[in-house]
C-alpha cells in the first residue's frame, strides 16, 4: 500500500510517472515506489523511467540507467532502444552495440527504430565493417524500405567517408522523405560539392514534389554564404517565404548571415528589421557584417541599440564590436566593452583577447594594450 500522506496520492500510472520524473530525484522517488509497489517488472512503467534517465537532456545518467536495466526481468524492444539510444548519443556509444548484441542475443528482434540507433553508433565509431554487415541484417529483415533505416543509413555511409555507398543507398531507395534529401544534400555540401546539392534541392522539389524545411533552407543558405552565391541566396529567400519557413529564427539568421556575408548589406538590414524574433546569433550576423564592410560606427550604434535590448553578447559580438571601436578610435566604448566582459564573465579566446589588444594600441592607449596583453 501507498503511504496515503505521500505525494503520491493518485493511482500509479504511467501518465503520471513521465510527468513526475522529470528529474533525477523524481526519478529515484519513482524507482522506490515501483520497487515497493511490485511494479517494477511492468515494462510499461519502468520504461519511463529509462526514457527520463537515457535520452532526455535533463537527465543523462547512463549508468543509473543501467543499473535499472539489471534490475528488469524481460525487457521489450522498447526499453532496449532506449538503452541503445541513449548510449549512441553518448561519450561511449561502443555500449550501444553491447546493448543490440545483448538483444539478438536475448532472441529478440530489432525493429526499425533499433536499426536506426544502431547506425547512428557504428558512425559515431566510424564502424565500418560492423555498418555493413548490419545493413546486411536490414536487408534480411525487410526494413530496406522503411525510412527512418534508409536515412540513418545514407547518414551513416556519409559520416564514414563512403559517399559512393550513401549515394547508392539513395538511388536504390523505394522511400524518400525530406529527412531523406536533407542527408544527401548535407552530404554533397560537407564535401564542397556545392552545385549538386543545388541540383538536390531541385530536384526535390521538382521530382518527389516533397517541400523543403528548415533543415534544407539553412543547409542550402549557409553554402550560398560559403561560395558568395547572392543570387541563389536570394532565390532561395524567396522560396522560402513562399513555404513560410523565413519566419524560423534559424532560417532567419541563415539569411541575415548569406546577405551579410554576401556583401549585401541593405538586404540585410531589411531582413534584420523585419525578423520577428531576433536572439544573440541576429545581432552578431548584422554587427559583424557592417564591421566587415567597414560600416564601424553605424555597428557600435547597432551594439548600443541591442544593450539596449538587453541582448546578452557573446565572444563573437564583442570581437566586432572591438574591431570597430579599433577603426573608429573609440576607446572609451573600447573600455566599455572591456569591463563588459569582466562583468559577465565572457569567455576569453585567443581571438577576443588579441582583438582587445588590438583596439588598445589603435586607441593609442598601449599601457592598456600590455596590461591586457600579460
Amino acid at each position: 500500500m501507498i503511504n496515503p500522506t505521500s505525494k503520491w496520492i493518485k493511482p500509479i500510472s504511467v501518465d503520471l510517472l513521465k510527468q513526475h520524473c522529470t528529474s533525477i530525484t523524481n526519478t529515484k522517488q519513482a524507482h522506490a515506489l515501483l520497487l515497493r509497489t511490485h511494479l517494477l517488472h511492468h515494462n510499461l512503467f519502468v520504461s519511463k523511467l529509462l526514457s527520463f534517465l537515457a535520452i532526455s537532456e535533463s537527465g543523462n545518467n547512463l549508468n543509473y540507467a543501467r543499473k535499472i536495466f539489471t534490475q528488469i526481468h524481460n525487457p521489450d524492444p522498447f526499453i532496449f532502444n532506449t538503452m541503445i539510444r541513449g548510449y549512441a548519443k553518448s561519450h561511449n556509444p561502443s555500449e550501444a552495440m553491447s546493448f543490440f548484441y545483448f538483444m539478438i542475443g536475448s532472441d529478440i528482434s530489432p525493429d526499425n527504430y533499433t536499426y536506426t540507433f544502431v547506425f547512428t553508433a557504428c558512425a559515431r565509431l566510424r564502424a565500418l565493417e560492423m555498418g555493413r554487415t548490419i545493413h546486411c541484417q536490414v536487408l534480411k529483415s525487410g526494413f530496406e524500405s522503411d525510412s527512418y533505416v534508409v536515412n540513418s543509413l545514407i547518414q551513416f555511409y556519409g559520416d564514414c567517408g563512403c559517399f559512393n555507398y550513401a549515394c547508392r543507398v539513395f538511388d536504390e531507395s523505394p522511400v524518400r522523405d525530406v529527412v531523406t534529401w536533407n542527408v544527401m544534400i548535407n552530404a554533397h555540401i560537407h564535401r564542397g560539392l556545392y552545385g549538386q546539392a543545388f541540383d538536390f534541392f531541385e530536384e526535390m522539389v521538382r521530382s518527389d514534389n516533397i517541400l523543403p524545411d528548415d533543415v534544407t533552407m539553412i543547409s542550402l543558405v549557409s553554402a550560398c554564404a560559403k561560395v558568395g552565391d547572392l543570387e541563389r541566396g536570394k532565390s532561395l529567400h524567396f522560396h522560402s517565404e513562399g513555404v513560410n519557413l523565413d519566419k524560423n529564427l534559424s532560417v532567419g539568421n541563415a539569411i541575415l548571415d548569406m546577405y551579410c556575408k554576401c556583401g549585401d548589406l541593405e538586404s540585410a538590414l531589411e531582413v534584420f528589421n523585419r525578423m520577428p524574433e531576433r536572439d544573440v546569433l541576429s545581432w552578431t550576423s548584422m554587427l559583424s557584417g557592417l564591421a566587415n564592410s567597414g560600416h564601424f560606427q553605424e555597428s557600435l550604434v547597432l551594439f548600443r541599440k541591442m544593450q539596449f535590448e538587453k541582448i546578452q553578447p557573446d565572444e563573437v559580438t564583442l570581437v566586432s564590436v572591438l574591431s570597430a571601436c579599433a577603426q573608429t578610435g573609440a576607446l572609451d566604448q573600447g573600455k566599455y566593452i572591456h569591463l563588459l566582459m569582466d562583468r559577465n564573465g565572457i569567455h576569453r579566446d585567443v581571438v577576443l583577447e588579441t582583438a582587445l589588444v588590438d583596439m588598445y594600441a589603435k586607441c593609442g592607449a598601449i599601457g592598456f594594450g600590455q596590461r591586457s596583453f600579460w
